[in-house]
């Protein structure tokens, strides 16, 4: 034993104590490396992820469960694209017998709920039998991505394969998030839409003015003609007529003027082309309201007789067209009018002429009709109107109608929920696809991290995973976009359904809010690649899960 002098024991005593301990600190840290990393270098990538395939208990009711969500989504889209309604089908049950009746009123409560949650339902069927009972649709996404990304795209979509649940769920979910934005975005412009043309169809045009019966209305519109702002300007003669069902309101147009002046959509007519009928709209020819024609049985080319000023002033009219909803599927099926559409309230028009030549216009109201320019005020027009003529006895405009809406808290409320919803939607595509992609890319910490060991570059790993995350945002991109527009037409049904006037909602796809929905898809887009970023960054602690 070599003893050190007493004073140099102390000094030597800590440098041996020193270098044992990096000694053992280098020998652990070479030894606990080198040996996963080892391993690591012999093993065929593809062949070890192959422990990692998700092998799912197959069970009956797993495979029936999809297929049924998939079927009564599709059931409530058929139901809405055909217009069909429940309520009506249940009145015309009390009829049919009590099986029938019973069937449809049990039926009834699970339509409503369908309402709400068959997009949803469809989704997740669709999604469920593609990504995880199709081997087809598992072999299209693999050539889809070796096509677009070449061979590391070939590696990434063979996740399809190997864990199908795992991507279901992550198309499933960004296909909901998706859904959910594209819903807001058109729910908002669809809403304002249809306030816009509620506000119009009750003006009639953009100022409106009433007068009283017996008025000469020739001379006010030759008068208000010269008015400042207005451009186009017609008359309609409002009175109510008497059928075999009770009232009938019957509007005489000059159809020469009425087109240019008034606000109408053409999807309001049916049995005929409105701007064939308008040619040759004189004597005793009526646009019937398709509700009374419903009631009555009758079609386009048949004839209908109205009561005037009392019971010997009938008036036997032909039916030259229909004006109110008609659904698609009572458009097929014309024996049976009225037994699946919705319900309304309907004028119907008749030429002013005949109501002039028969005397009926003098029991009529005149009601003026002003198509005036875009930077002119409809309520000083009102004001000037109503200060010309004393025998005036109601105005209204859109203008008008616009500052009231913004008063009204039921109104606003509405919109404001929506822009609300908007917002979510946004903060939802951005940080439910961050948290969705980021979760799935943790599961496969693993498989990147043997990626890097095997010597791929960074550059390399984000394609691999870039090419495995984009195919399926971007399907689930598809996917989200059909079942908003599902939602968004399975809403504007719902609405018509209730709805007694002319104007009904509609998808509508303006540049903005085009612009809205493609916003909400660019943000999941870029939401899934910053996972993928930060995933395919190879640093040292990465190492440790190799270590098992």
């Amino acid at each position: 034993m070599v003893n050190f002098p007493q004073s140099l024991n102390h000094p030597l005593k800590k440098l041996l104590n020193t270098a044992v301990i990096i000694g053992f600190g280098l020998i652990i840290a070479i030894w606990s490396v080198r040996g996963p990393a080892d391993r690591a270098a012999k093993l065929d990538p593809l062949d070890s992820l192959k422990q990692y395939i998700y092998v799912e208990e197959q069970r009956e009711y797993k495979n029936l469960l999809p297929r049924i969500a998939l079927l009564l989504g599709t059931y409530k889209i058929v139901v809405w694209t055909l217009g069909i309604s429940m309520q009506t089908l249940l009145g015309t049950a009390m009829s049919s017998g009590f099986i029938a009746i019973i069937a449809i009123a049990l039926w009834t409560p699970i339509d409503a709920l369908l309402n709400f949650i068959g997009p949803i339902l469809f989704l997740y069927g669709l999604t469920k039998i593609l990504l995880s009972g199709s081997q087809k649709f598992q072999e299209f996404v693999v050539r889809v991505g070796g096509k677009f990304f070449g061979p590391f795209g070939a590696l990434a979509t063979r996740n399809v394969k190997r864990n199908p649940v795992r991507n279901a769920a992550l198309v499933f979910t960004v296909a909901l998030i998706v859904s959910y934005g594209v819903f807001s975005v058109g729910s908002l412009f669809a809403e304002q839409d249809r306030l816009e043309r509620t506000n119009l169809y009750y003006v009639g045009s953009d100022v409106s003015a009433s007068f009283l019966a017996e008025s000469n209305m020739t001379e006010i519109q030759e008068s208000v003609r010269s008015f400042e702002g207005v451009t186009d300007l017609t008359v309609e003669y409002w009175l109510t007529m008497t059928s075999s069902r009770g009232g009938v309101d019957v509007k005489g147009i000059d159809p020469v003027t009425w087109t240019d002046a008034a606000f109408y959509e053409t999807s309001w007519f049916s049995g005929a082309v409105l701007s064939d009928v308008l040619s040759n709209f004189t004597g005793n020819k009526i646009i019937l309201s398709v509700s009374l024609a419903r009631q009555l049985e009758l079609r386009v080319g048949n004839s209908i007789t109205l009561r005037g000023t009392d019971a010997s002033d009938l008036h036997r009219m032909d039916i030259v067209a229909l004006i109110g909803y008609v659904s698609p599927i009572e458009d097929m099926m014309a024996d049976r009018v009225g037994e699946f559409a919705f319900s309304g309230t309907y004028p119907s028009y008749v030429p002013s002429e005949y109501l002039k030549d028969t005397g009926l216009e003098d029991i009529s109201t005149g009601h003026l009709l002003m198509k005036i320019i875009p930077s002119s005020n409809g309520t000083l027009l009102e004001e000037e109107i109503s200060a010309a003529f004393p025998n005036v006895v109601d105005t209204d405009s859109t203008t008008t109608r616009a500052a009231a809406s913004q008063e009204n808290t039921f109104e606003v409320g509405g919109i404001r929920a929506r822009w609300v919803g908007i917002l979510f939607g946004g903060v939802l595509a951005v940080v439910g696809t961050l948290l969705i992609v980021g979760l799935t890319l943790k599961e496969k910490e693993y498989e990147t991290t043997l990626l890097g060991v095997r010597g791929f570059t960074r550059g390399q790993t984000f394609k691999v995973l870039a090419g495995e995350v984009l195919v399926m945002v971007l399907f689930s991109l598809m996917l989200g976009l059909l079942t908003g527009f599902i939602q968004l037409f399975g809403d504007i049904a719902n609405v018509s359904e209730s709805t007694q006037i002319l104007v009904r909602p509609q998808i509508v796809l303006s540049p903005l809010a085009i612009l809205g929905m493609a916003g909400i898809s660019i943000a999941v887009l870029i939401s899934a690649l910053i996972p993928v970023l930060m995933t395919s960054r190879f640093t040292e602690d990465k190492v440790d899960v190799l270590r098992e």
